[in-house]
């Protein structure tokens, strides 16, 4: 069976995802690519790999990052695939692909892509519809990171300045990332809003759960139960203090049927 690539870019639900299938008994969900920080289990990070891999072979960055990232896909994930039978390695889609423009963003790999595939890797595609609630989340994501005191649920600002430019540009990462991934037939896409359902039990919907558990080729009768549920709001005027001002900005444009029904 082979591994699969969980991509998915910030705020798009990529770790509730993860970790919800990480609580089914025949799949192993790997801590983030690039950023295993996002996970508490730093003894299989990424960086740990690079670390001993350095050690062993005097190794330095930046140019060894590549050849260490590949033997870290063809050794580590490979390995552990064909030890336990279905592995998740999610990763930040603006790690990997286009971010700006028609060239690769500065420090991403996109040629990870095409050597997962190569492997024999698999893809789902999790995008986030909402464009406004996904700015919102990644506001909200990088003020954590950045330890500002507040909850993880506090509404926060969206800047009206730059945000048709910020959704405009989210807009083109995915559509790029899903026009990379038609390619393989072996992808799955799906959204954030078809698989975050607070009205169901677990705050999961369970046909969009039995459909990602066939493409895994995994059990579908194995009960997924997220370890920690999610308690957003789906009404955006909750979640961004300027909802106002955000309103006025959006008015007139196509990205208005992303604010909350009147």
């Amino acid at each position: 069976m082979p591994f699969t690539l969980l991509l998915a870019s910030t705020g798009s639900g990529g770790g509730f995802l993860s970790q919800t299938l990480a609580g089914h008994p025949e799949v192993e969900a790997l801590p983030f690519l690039f950023h295993p920080e996002r996970e508490d289990r730093p003894e299989e990070a990424f960086w740990d790999y690079c670390n001993r891999r350095f050690l062993e072979e005097g190794l330095k960055l930046p140019g060894a990052l590549p050849l260490l990232t590949k033997a870290y896909f063809a050794e580590e994930v490979v390995q552990r695939t064909t030890a336990r039978g279905c592995v998740i390695l999610p990763v930040l889609a603006q790690d990997l692909y286009l971010a700006d423009g028609p060239q690769p963003a500065p420090g991403s790999h996109p040629e990870l892509l095409q050597f997962a595939a190569s492997l024999g890797g698999r893809f789902i595609h999790l995008i986030r519809e909402n464009l406004l609630a996904l700015q919102a989340s990644r506001i909200r994501r990088e003020l954590l990171n950045r330890k500002v005191p507040m909850t993880r649920h506090a509404p926060v600002e969206v800047p009206c300045a730059t945000l048709l430019d910020d959704l405009r540009r989210i807009d083109f990462e995915q559509q790029e990332m899903r026009r990379f991934l038609n390619q393989y037939p072996q992808s799955f896409s799906l959204s954030y809003e078809a698989f975050y359902r607070p009205d169901h039990d677990q705050g999961i919907c369970p046909s969009t759960v039995r459909k990602l558990l066939d493409f895994l080729e995994v059990s579908r009768e194995a009960a997924l139960s997220p370890e920690e549920s999610k308690r957003s709001s789906t009404l955006l005027r909750r979640s961004i203090s300027n909802y106002s001002e955000v309103e006025a900005t959006l008015g007139d444009t196509r990205y208005r049927f992303f604010l909350d029904p009147s």
